[in-house]
């Protein structure tokens, strides 16, 4: 798992306002972490459960915090925390097509993780046949 400042480090580079043999600046990380927990923080709001167990209202972590999701989308993190930052930087998203793409990923696996516990009523999971052939 990886520590916050260490994906915005990435989404900086990305921006190219940090070259990849620079460290980032402290206000720059900053501003990495408090776009990150508007952006979690958003997404709680759209039922999408980024930090599991969080529910509605996620707790904000701090840059030295390991950010509390899979590892497999840490890359769609620090694209869309790069799209994110971009306009206070004064630059356009180096790849939207890249970001459209991570988002409907991450959003497709935090929608299936949010319903995976929900039961339905077999009146609308099954059609009207199978219910009279008593189909399972």
């Amino acid at each position: 798992m990886a520590r916050l400042n260490e994906l915005v480090a990435l989404a900086l580079r990305r921006l190219g306002v940090v070259g990849s043999d620079e460290a980032a600046q402290a206000a720059d990380i900053q501003a990495g972490v408090d776009a990150y927990n508007l952006m979690v923080a958003g997404w709680a709001a759209r039922n999408l459960d980024a930090v599991p167990g969080a529910g509605s209202d996620p707790a904000p972590i701090g840059s030295a915090d390991t950010v509390p999701m899979v590892a497999r989308y840490h890359d769609a993190i620090v694209i869309l925390l790069a799209a994110r930052m971009a306009p206070a930087y004064g630059v356009a998203d180096p790849e939207p097509e890249v970001t459209r793409h991570w988002w409907r990923v991450l959003r497709g696996a935090l929608l299936d993780a949010a319903t995976a516990s929900i039961e339905y009523d077999s009146a609308l999971t099954r059609t009207p046949t199978q219910l009279r052939r008593r189909f399972s």
